[in-house]
């Protein structure tokens, strides 16, 4: 089966859930641990054109943020993502709204507040969900996989 995928990245690539910073700059974050070799084994598995970076940002500031951060760890390259697969939004609901005009096949959110919006049509994947989030959003992880490493990201895609 064809995997076409969006992932977030602010706490599912970028790793501020172990970081003790109060920062909305997300640039100091670092990778999360396998993201880079998962993402990139999904790349080289299903294509460059099916692998797309879905992220929601408050302020062009942290669009900014965003670029630096890709830049900084070197993302782009190291996974062979696109930079055309790379979208930015400033609501919510609207990486669902994205990712149905995509076509995309599965997404992967660390926030079901988010992947409640998503159709049933795609495979959601819920990664290190809080438990609070998991709580208010008891429909959201009865349909979602839930991840707590890329690894598992990358079993669930039948890529590690």
């Amino acid at each position: 089966m064809a995997i076409k995928i969006g992932i977030d990245i602010n706490g599912v690539l970028a790793d501020n859930k172990r970081a003790h910073i109060k920062t909305h700059d997300y640039s100091v974050f670092s990778v999360m641990k396998d993201a880079i070799d998962i993402v990139r084994e999904i790349v080289n598995q299903h294509g460059a054109e099916n692998v797309y970076i879905i992220s929601r940002v408050k302020s062009h500031q942290l669009s900014f943020i965003t670029g630096i951060w890709m830049e900084t760890h070197n993302f782009l390259k190291e996974t062979n993502v696109l930079l055309d697969n790379v979208y930015i939004c400033n609501m919510l609901k609207d990486k669902a709204r994205i990712a149905k005009e995509l076509r995309l096949t599965h997404f992967v959110d660390d926030r079901p507040a988010v992947l409640n919006h998503f159709p049933e049509s795609i495979v959601i994947i819920a990664f290190q969900p809080g438990d609070k989030e998991m709580k208010k959003y008891p429909d959201v992880l009865s349909r979602a996989k839930v991840a707590n490493s890329w690894k598992e990201v990358g079993k669930y895609l039948n890529v590690a």
